[in-house]
């Protein structure tokens, strides 16, 4: 497998700076290990849920980006 932090040979690799920001959005350190970056998506995700009262779709939808980004699926 490639390093942790490096998209397989061949995709694109994402910018540093959308990976701090990505980092930024969930709080939590750049060089997180997979584990911490699912855990912190998920808590936010939770908090944030458009199906809850006080949902917000903007937040939801951003801490879904910032996901993609760290986990390295989008």
């Amino acid at each position: 497998p490639p390093p942790r932090g490096r998209a397989p040979p061949g995709q694109p690799q994402p910018a540093a700076g959308a990976r701090r920001a990505s980092a930024r959005e969930l709080a939590m350190a750049v060089d997180a290990v997979p584990a911490t970056v699912r855990a912190a998506s998920r808590a936010g995700v939770r908090r944030h849920h458009v199906h809850r009262p006080d949902g917000d779709r903007a937040r939801f939808d951003a801490l879904q980006r910032a996901y993609a980004v760290l986990s390295e699926e989008g």
